[in-house]
């Protein structure tokens, strides 16, 4: 679910980018996915599949 991971990336790198200013992009990329990557999977779209059911299940009522 790119609506779950991209806020995330963009987030992540935003807050790290003064802790990361002279890495290597490879390591920036590697810290940025070790925090995003479970975040996204715990929390995040956990949360975007409820809100997408309880959505649907509401326009499933209405017809």
């Amino acid at each position: 679910m790119w609506a779950a991971i991209y806020p995330l990336i963009l987030g992540a790198q935003a807050l790290l980018s003064p802790l990361t200013r002279g890495w290597p992009g490879e390591a920036t990329t590697a810290l940025v996915l070790a925090l995003v990557v479970p975040v996204a999977m715990l929390v995040t779209v956990p949360w975007l599949s409820r809100l997408a059911a309880r959505a649907m299940r509401a326009g499933e009522a209405r017809s």
